[in-house]
């Protein structure tokens, strides 16, 4: 009846499974198991064949058990009951070796993987930007020998900047040369980077080339980015942001950008004037959208106070003591 069935098919199916199919009736020992299988086996070489009324399933059937028992007989003559068992546990020690080795490989290929993403990613931008470098200049912000004093009003400030529950935000810091600017930034960041909540990125040329290449913004902590003389880099900032607000769906966590400086907004009888820096910032009419609605606040800036009298004597004590110090020593 080979003509009324898949006789090829079925004869693929069977070399193909018949192997597994002796394993589990010579070596397995739960009898309800093994006559499980036989049952599901036979099942699939009907199913295979074609065989669709009780007389094709019968020849199905009878052809299948007699290449089982065929093949079930030379190896039960060849082999010693002994030999069976050793057989059967390097079968599954092979089967679980090989296993074993797929996982590794599909971990290992994981790893790679996400190297490769990470390779291109902003993620990798922003690890890269080096830290802001010490000045060994006894004046210059970096400077611990010129301690941090004062400032309590404006460190709040910025403290509910950063907390603020909206994703993205900016704001200025404004005020004279050496009016503090720098240092009150540098103060806080060294204190928010001791925690694990906030990556601090102080901004230059290139680094803000570099991040503007990228359009997902993923990063698994909050980002503040700090960008002194940020006068100079003003139109580029401003495309920063509206780049942020165009993507703000690839970033989860909070980003902050601190601009510093020096020239401020400034209140003229009835007329608020703006800065030329801010007026770059903002750009074109498309822009100004994107700018407005990541402002921190009304005025959109924060203006240094002249340093209170007491705080400025408890610096020049301590840099007095430093440098008695280190002539000392």
């Amino acid at each position: 009846m080979k003509e009324e069935i898949d006789f090829h098919s079925l004869n693929k199916f069977i070399s193909k499974n018949i192997f597994n199919q002796i394993k589990d009736e010579l070596f397995l020992e739960e009898n309800a198991y093994k006559s499980f299988s036989n049952s599901y086996f036979l099942k699939s070489c009907i199913n295979v064949a074609g065989a669709d009324i009780p007389e094709k399933k019968r020849t199905v059937c009878s052809y299948a058990k007699e290449v089982l028992k065929f093949l079930k007989d030379f190896y039960c003559d060849e082999y010693s009951k002994k030999e069976k068992v050793l057989a059967s546990i390097c079968v599954d020690n092979i089967s679980k070796n090989i296993n074993k080795r797929i996982k590794d490989i599909e971990i290992n290929f994981e790893k790679l993987n996400a190297n490769f993403i990470y390779k291109d990613s902003f993620a990798s931008v922003i690890d890269n930007i080096l830290s802001n470098p010490v000045n060994k200049s006894p004046f210059h912000y970096c400077n611990d020998i010129i301690t941090f004093q004062g400032r309590e009003e404006e460190q709040k400030e910025v403290y509910n900047f950063l907390d603020d529950e909206r994703k993205l935000l900016w704001m200025a810091i404004t005020g004279d040369g050496g009016s503090g600017k720098s240092k009150l930034m540098y103060h806080m960041t060294k204190k928010l980077e001791s925690h694990d909540c906030w990556k601090v990125i102080w901004l230059g040329k290139e680094s803000l080339k570099s991040i503007m290449t990228k359009d997902k913004f993923e990063y698994p902590i909050n980002l503040l980015f700090v960008c002194d003389y940020g006068g100079q880099f003003a139109e580029k900032l401003g495309d920063f942001i509206e780049r942020l607000c165009t993507f703000n769906g690839t970033f989860n966590e909070k980003i902050r950008l601190v601009i510093l400086e020096r020239e401020g907004f400034v209140q003229d009888c009835e007329e608020f004037l703006k800065p030329m820096w801010y007026k770059s910032f903002r750009g074109d009419l498309s822009r100004n959208h994107y700018i407005d609605s990541a402002a921190y606040g009304k005025n959109n800036s924060m203006k240094l106070k002249t340093m209170d009298d007491k705080d400025f004597r408890l610096i020049v004590k301590d840099y007095l003591t430093e440098k008695k110090e280190i002539f000392v020593r």
